[in-house]
Protein backbone atom coordinates (compact mmCIF):
# COMPACT_ATOMS: atom_id res chain seq x y z
CA UNK A 1 0.00 0.00 0.00
CA UNK A 2 2.70 2.26 0.85
CA UNK A 3 4.32 2.04 -2.62
CA UNK A 4 0.99 2.50 -4.20
CA UNK A 5 0.30 5.40 -2.22
CA UNK A 6 3.88 6.46 -2.63
CA UNK A 7 3.34 6.64 -7.23
CA UNK A 8 0.25 8.10 -6.73
CA UNK A 9 1.58 10.76 -4.58
CA UNK A 10 4.41 11.88 -7.17
CA UNK A 11 2.59 11.20 -10.08
CA UNK A 12 -0.27 14.10 -8.38
CA UNK A 13 3.19 16.48 -7.71
CA UNK A 14 4.19 15.89 -11.05
CA UNK A 15 0.75 16.81 -12.76
CA UNK A 16 0.38 19.97 -10.39
CA UNK A 17 4.62 21.60 -11.52
CA UNK A 18 2.95 20.74 -15.11
CA UNK A 19 -0.24 22.65 -14.03
CA UNK A 20 1.63 26.14 -14.54
CA UNK A 21 2.54 25.41 -18.25
CA UNK A 22 -1.24 25.12 -19.32
CA UNK A 23 -2.04 28.84 -19.91
CA UNK A 24 1.20 29.27 -21.64
CA UNK A 25 0.39 26.63 -24.19
CA UNK A 26 -3.13 27.44 -24.55
CA UNK A 27 -1.88 31.28 -25.44
CA UNK A 28 0.16 29.46 -27.62
CA UNK A 29 -2.25 27.34 -29.54
CA UNK A 30 -4.45 30.12 -29.60
CA UNK A 31 -1.53 32.52 -31.20
CA UNK A 32 -0.43 30.20 -34.16
CA UNK A 33 -4.09 28.96 -34.86
CA UNK A 34 -4.98 32.92 -35.65
CA UNK A 35 -1.45 33.74 -37.14
CA UNK A 36 -2.54 30.78 -39.70
CA UNK A 37 -6.14 32.30 -39.96
CA UNK A 38 -4.67 35.93 -40.44
CA UNK A 39 -2.29 34.68 -43.13
CA UNK A 40 -4.82 32.79 -44.92
CA UNK A 41 -6.67 36.00 -44.70
CA UNK A 42 -3.96 37.96 -46.09
CA UNK A 43 -3.68 35.28 -49.11
CA UNK A 44 -6.97 34.82 -49.88
CA UNK A 45 -7.52 39.03 -50.06
CA UNK A 46 -4.03 39.20 -51.87
CA UNK A 47 -5.38 36.20 -54.39
CA UNK A 48 -8.25 38.23 -55.05
CA UNK A 49 -7.39 41.19 -55.29
CA UNK A 50 -4.71 40.31 -57.90
CA UNK A 51 -7.73 38.34 -60.11
CA UNK A 52 -9.40 41.79 -60.18
CA UNK A 53 -6.15 43.63 -61.48
CA UNK A 54 -5.69 40.98 -63.36
CA UNK A 55 -9.41 40.77 -65.23
CA UNK A 56 -8.93 44.81 -65.18
CA UNK A 57 -5.93 44.52 -67.39
CA UNK A 58 -7.30 42.33 -69.91
CA UNK A 59 -10.50 44.41 -70.35
CA UNK A 60 -8.47 47.63 -71.17
CA UNK A 61 -6.33 45.46 -73.51
CA UNK A 62 -9.04 44.27 -75.22
CA UNK A 63 -10.62 47.87 -75.17
CA UNK A 64 -7.40 49.10 -77.06
CA UNK A 65 -7.11 46.23 -79.43
CA UNK A 66 -10.63 46.91 -80.25
CA UNK A 67 -10.55 50.42 -80.66
CA UNK A 68 -6.97 50.53 -82.26
CA UNK A 69 -8.90 48.30 -84.93
CA UNK A 70 -11.97 50.27 -85.59
CA UNK A 71 -9.66 53.75 -86.16
CA UNK A 72 -7.90 51.86 -88.84
CA UNK A 73 -10.81 50.16 -90.20
CA UNK A 74 -12.65 53.89 -90.13
CA UNK A 75 -10.23 55.27 -92.58
CA UNK A 76 -11.92 52.84 -95.61
CA UNK A 77 -15.40 54.04 -93.99
CA UNK A 78 -14.48 57.70 -94.77
CA UNK A 79 -12.90 57.05 -97.97
CA UNK A 80 -15.97 55.32 -98.86
CA UNK A 81 -17.89 58.61 -97.86
CA UNK A 82 -15.76 60.25 -99.82
CA UNK A 83 -16.36 58.13 -103.25
CA UNK A 84 -19.98 57.83 -102.58
CA UNK A 85 -20.23 62.05 -102.46
CA UNK A 86 -18.49 62.20 -105.46
CA UNK A 87 -19.05 61.79 -109.07
CA UNK A 88 -14.93 61.42 -110.23
CA UNK A 89 -12.58 60.44 -107.72
CA UNK A 90 -9.21 61.75 -109.54
CA UNK A 91 -5.91 59.91 -108.86
CA UNK A 92 -4.75 63.34 -107.07
CA UNK A 93 -7.82 63.87 -105.68
CA UNK A 94 -7.58 60.25 -103.56
CA UNK A 95 -3.74 60.84 -103.19
CA UNK A 96 -4.63 64.11 -101.17
CA UNK A 97 -7.80 62.44 -99.07
CA UNK A 98 -5.19 59.10 -98.21
CA UNK A 99 -1.90 60.42 -97.26
CA UNK A 100 -3.17 62.70 -94.19
CA UNK A 101 -4.95 59.56 -92.66
CA UNK A 102 -1.20 56.99 -93.65
CA UNK A 103 0.65 59.73 -91.53
CA UNK A 104 -1.91 58.98 -88.76
CA UNK A 105 -1.36 55.56 -88.86
CA UNK A 106 1.45 53.26 -88.81
CA UNK A 107 -0.35 50.57 -89.01
CA UNK A 108 -2.15 50.75 -92.97
CA UNK A 109 0.24 49.63 -95.06
CA UNK A 110 -1.51 50.96 -97.87
CA UNK A 111 -4.74 51.83 -99.49
CA UNK A 112 -5.51 50.85 -102.61
CA UNK A 113 -8.25 51.63 -105.20
CA UNK A 114 -9.62 48.53 -107.06
CA UNK A 115 -11.74 48.65 -110.63
CA UNK A 116 -13.81 45.30 -111.88
CA UNK A 117 -12.93 45.12 -114.98
CA UNK A 118 -14.94 42.40 -117.52
CA UNK A 119 -12.37 40.65 -119.96
CA UNK A 120 -14.60 42.74 -122.70
CA UNK A 121 -13.37 45.96 -121.29
CA UNK A 122 -9.43 44.85 -120.72
CA UNK A 123 -7.79 46.01 -123.81
CA UNK A 124 -9.20 49.58 -123.56
CA UNK A 125 -9.07 49.48 -119.80
CA UNK A 126 -5.27 49.51 -120.26
CA UNK A 127 -5.23 51.47 -122.89
CA UNK A 128 -6.87 54.38 -120.73
CA UNK A 129 -4.33 53.85 -117.90
CA UNK A 130 -1.58 53.71 -120.01
CA UNK A 131 -2.46 57.40 -121.33
CA UNK A 132 -2.33 58.56 -117.84
CA UNK A 133 1.47 58.98 -117.66
CA UNK A 134 2.05 54.30 -117.02
CA UNK A 135 3.00 53.81 -120.81
CA UNK A 136 3.81 49.91 -119.59
CA UNK A 137 1.25 49.26 -117.66
CA UNK A 138 -0.82 45.82 -118.25
CA UNK A 139 -3.14 43.64 -116.07
CA UNK A 140 -0.89 41.58 -114.33
CA UNK A 141 -0.37 38.97 -111.36
CA UNK A 142 2.53 36.84 -109.62
CA UNK A 143 4.09 33.17 -110.60
CA UNK A 144 5.04 31.03 -107.74
CA UNK A 145 8.29 33.45 -107.19
CA UNK A 146 6.16 36.46 -106.99
CA UNK A 147 7.31 37.78 -110.32
CA UNK A 148 5.13 39.69 -112.46
CA UNK A 149 3.39 38.43 -115.49
CA UNK A 150 0.61 38.88 -117.79
CA UNK A 151 -2.95 38.34 -116.20
CA UNK A 152 -3.98 34.97 -117.19
CA UNK A 153 -7.52 35.35 -119.00
CA UNK A 154 -10.80 35.11 -117.41
CA UNK A 155 -13.85 36.48 -117.41
CA UNK A 156 -12.91 39.16 -114.78
CA UNK A 157 -9.96 41.21 -113.49
CA UNK A 158 -9.46 43.41 -110.35
CA UNK A 159 -6.74 45.22 -110.91
CA UNK A 160 -5.67 48.05 -108.46
CA UNK A 161 -5.64 51.62 -110.12
CA UNK A 162 -4.81 53.83 -107.39
CA UNK A 163 -2.52 53.35 -104.55
CA UNK A 164 -1.29 55.74 -101.90
CA UNK A 165 1.31 54.11 -99.06
CA UNK A 166 3.97 55.79 -96.93
CA UNK A 167 6.72 53.71 -99.49
CA UNK A 168 5.45 55.09 -103.08
CA UNK A 169 5.64 51.92 -105.20
CA UNK A 170 4.04 52.22 -108.61
CA UNK A 171 4.58 48.64 -109.14
CA UNK A 172 1.59 47.59 -107.57
CA UNK A 173 -0.60 49.69 -109.86
CA UNK A 174 -2.35 46.77 -112.52
CA UNK A 175 -2.14 44.13 -109.68
CA UNK A 176 -4.93 42.05 -110.39
CA UNK A 177 -6.09 40.87 -106.14
CA UNK A 178 -8.33 38.74 -107.74
CA UNK A 179 -5.11 36.48 -108.92
CA UNK A 180 -4.17 36.32 -105.33
CA UNK A 181 -5.58 32.86 -103.70
CA UNK A 182 -5.28 34.24 -100.25
CA UNK A 183 -7.20 37.53 -100.83
CA UNK A 184 -9.50 36.66 -103.48
CA UNK A 185 -12.43 34.76 -101.02
CA UNK A 186 -12.68 37.84 -98.94
CA UNK A 187 -12.87 40.32 -102.25
CA UNK A 188 -15.38 37.52 -103.49
CA UNK A 189 -17.33 37.86 -100.41
CA UNK A 190 -17.36 41.45 -100.43
CA UNK A 191 -18.15 42.28 -104.04
CA UNK A 192 -21.07 39.68 -103.62
CA UNK A 193 -22.55 40.66 -100.12
CA UNK A 194 -21.91 45.02 -101.15
CA UNK A 195 -20.61 44.38 -97.61
CA UNK A 196 -17.00 44.70 -95.63
CA UNK A 197 -14.94 41.39 -95.78
CA UNK A 198 -11.40 41.14 -94.34
CA UNK A 199 -8.36 38.13 -95.48
CA UNK A 200 -6.91 35.89 -93.05
CA UNK A 201 -3.06 35.90 -91.97
CA UNK A 202 -1.44 37.17 -95.04
CA UNK A 203 1.88 37.88 -95.74
CA UNK A 204 3.09 41.78 -97.03
CA UNK A 205 5.26 41.03 -100.38
CA UNK A 206 7.11 43.94 -99.46
CA UNK A 207 8.19 42.94 -95.87
CA UNK A 208 7.29 39.73 -95.21
CA UNK A 209 5.54 40.40 -92.48
CA UNK A 210 2.21 39.45 -91.21
CA UNK A 211 -0.51 41.61 -92.74
CA UNK A 212 -4.45 41.57 -93.22
CA UNK A 213 -6.44 42.65 -95.84
CA UNK A 214 -9.58 44.26 -95.74
CA UNK A 215 -12.18 45.19 -98.91
CA UNK A 216 -14.95 47.47 -98.70
CA UNK A 217 -17.00 47.84 -101.71
CA UNK A 218 -18.46 51.15 -103.37
CA UNK A 219 -21.35 51.13 -105.49
CA UNK A 220 -22.57 53.97 -108.32
CA UNK A 221 -24.43 56.61 -107.34
CA UNK A 222 -28.01 56.02 -106.60
CA UNK A 223 -27.41 52.59 -106.50
CA UNK A 224 -27.08 49.59 -103.82
CA UNK A 225 -24.75 46.61 -104.25
CA UNK A 226 -28.52 44.09 -103.07
CA UNK A 227 -27.13 40.87 -104.39
CA UNK A 228 -24.34 39.21 -106.42
CA UNK A 229 -25.92 39.55 -109.66
CA UNK A 230 -26.36 43.63 -109.96
CA UNK A 231 -23.97 43.93 -106.98
CA UNK A 232 -21.64 43.25 -109.56
CA UNK A 233 -22.89 44.99 -112.63
CA UNK A 234 -23.49 48.52 -110.02
CA UNK A 235 -19.85 47.95 -108.73
CA UNK A 236 -18.05 50.91 -108.75
CA UNK A 237 -15.08 49.95 -106.90
CA UNK A 238 -13.27 48.35 -104.09
CA UNK A 239 -11.54 50.19 -101.42
CA UNK A 240 -9.10 47.94 -100.12
CA UNK A 241 -7.12 48.81 -96.81
CA UNK A 242 -3.96 46.73 -96.40
CA UNK A 243 -2.85 46.55 -92.50
CA UNK A 244 0.35 45.24 -90.76
CA UNK A 245 -1.03 42.94 -87.91
CA UNK A 246 2.38 43.38 -85.47
CA UNK A 247 2.24 47.26 -85.82
CA UNK A 248 -1.96 47.18 -85.02
CA UNK A 249 -1.29 45.69 -82.34
CA UNK A 250 2.24 47.86 -80.92
CA UNK A 251 -0.16 50.70 -81.33
CA UNK A 252 -2.81 49.51 -78.94
CA UNK A 253 0.11 48.49 -76.29
CA UNK A 254 1.39 52.53 -76.01
CA UNK A 255 -0.66 53.41 -73.13
CA UNK A 256 -1.09 50.32 -71.39
CA UNK A 257 1.47 48.23 -68.76
CA UNK A 258 1.86 44.90 -69.17
CA UNK A 259 4.28 43.70 -67.08
CA UNK A 260 2.77 40.57 -65.73
CA UNK A 261 1.07 39.56 -68.34
CA UNK A 262 1.16 37.32 -71.85
CA UNK A 263 -1.47 37.76 -74.34
CA UNK A 264 -1.63 35.43 -77.80
CA UNK A 265 -3.90 36.53 -80.77
CA UNK A 266 -5.61 34.41 -83.22
CA UNK A 267 -8.27 34.46 -86.08
CA UNK A 268 -11.19 32.39 -84.86
CA UNK A 269 -12.07 32.43 -88.49
CA UNK A 270 -9.13 30.42 -89.81
CA UNK A 271 -8.16 27.07 -89.13
CA UNK A 272 -5.46 25.29 -87.62
CA UNK A 273 -2.26 26.73 -87.52
CA UNK A 274 -3.71 29.98 -89.96
CA UNK A 275 -5.33 31.36 -86.36
CA UNK A 276 -2.53 32.29 -84.58
CA UNK A 277 -1.55 35.89 -85.59
CA UNK A 278 0.93 37.33 -82.83
CA UNK A 279 1.96 36.70 -79.22
CA UNK A 280 3.37 39.38 -76.59
CA UNK A 281 6.17 38.06 -74.12
CA UNK A 282 5.62 40.15 -70.93
CA UNK A 283 9.61 39.16 -70.07
CA UNK A 284 11.14 39.72 -72.88
CA UNK A 285 8.63 43.21 -73.56
CA UNK A 286 8.05 42.31 -77.39
CA UNK A 287 5.30 40.88 -79.70
CA UNK A 288 6.56 37.65 -81.35
CA UNK A 289 4.57 37.53 -85.08
CA UNK A 290 6.34 34.53 -86.67
CA UNK A 291 4.49 31.19 -86.23
CA UNK A 292 7.30 28.71 -85.63
CA UNK A 293 7.83 31.03 -82.60
CA UNK A 294 4.23 30.65 -81.71
CA UNK A 295 5.00 28.44 -78.49
CA UNK A 296 1.22 27.86 -77.19
CA UNK A 297 0.60 28.15 -73.57
CA UNK A 298 -2.69 27.29 -73.53
CA UNK A 299 -1.94 25.14 -70.50
CA UNK A 300 0.18 26.89 -68.62
CA UNK A 301 -2.88 28.89 -66.58
CA UNK A 302 -1.28 29.22 -63.39
CA UNK A 303 -3.55 29.21 -60.54
CA UNK A 304 -7.42 29.70 -60.44
CA UNK A 305 -7.33 33.02 -62.55
CA UNK A 306 -8.03 31.16 -65.74
CA UNK A 307 -9.44 27.98 -64.21
CA UNK A 308 -12.40 28.69 -66.72
CA UNK A 309 -10.62 29.27 -70.06
CA UNK A 310 -13.51 31.74 -71.12
CA UNK A 311 -12.17 34.15 -67.59
CA UNK A 312 -9.23 34.77 -69.87
CA UNK A 313 -10.22 35.12 -73.19
CA UNK A 314 -12.11 37.96 -74.94
CA UNK A 315 -13.65 37.63 -78.57
CA UNK A 316 -14.11 40.66 -80.96
CA UNK A 317 -14.72 41.37 -84.82
CA UNK A 318 -12.70 42.37 -87.34
CA UNK A 319 -14.82 43.27 -90.44
CA UNK A 320 -16.70 40.19 -90.72
CA UNK A 321 -13.61 37.97 -89.01
CA UNK A 322 -13.55 36.89 -85.58
CA UNK A 323 -10.79 37.44 -83.46
CA UNK A 324 -9.60 36.21 -79.94
CA UNK A 325 -7.30 37.30 -77.45
CA UNK A 326 -6.11 34.40 -75.20
CA UNK A 327 -4.74 36.89 -71.06
CA UNK A 328 -2.77 34.97 -69.59
CA UNK A 329 -0.27 35.64 -65.92
CA UNK A 330 3.13 36.30 -66.43
CA UNK A 331 5.56 34.80 -64.45
CA UNK A 332 5.64 36.29 -60.45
Amino acid sequence: MNVASNWFNSQRKSLQSYRCYIPVALTLCTGTSLSLAAGAFVWHSENQRMQVQFHEQADRLNAALQQSINKNLEVLYSLQAFYSASTEVSRQGFKQFVQPALSRNSAIHSVNWIRRVPAAQKSAYEAAIRAEGFPAFQIYERDADKKPIKAKVRSEYFPIAYREALEEDNKVIGFDVASSPDRKAALEKSVNTGKIAASARITLVSNDQPGLQVFLPVARRTTSLDNSVNGRQNLRGVIAGLFQITSMVDFSLESLNLDSINFYLYDNSATGKERFLVRYDSQAKQLIDNPKLEKPELTNVRGKICRNPSACTRLFNVADRQWMLLVLPGKG
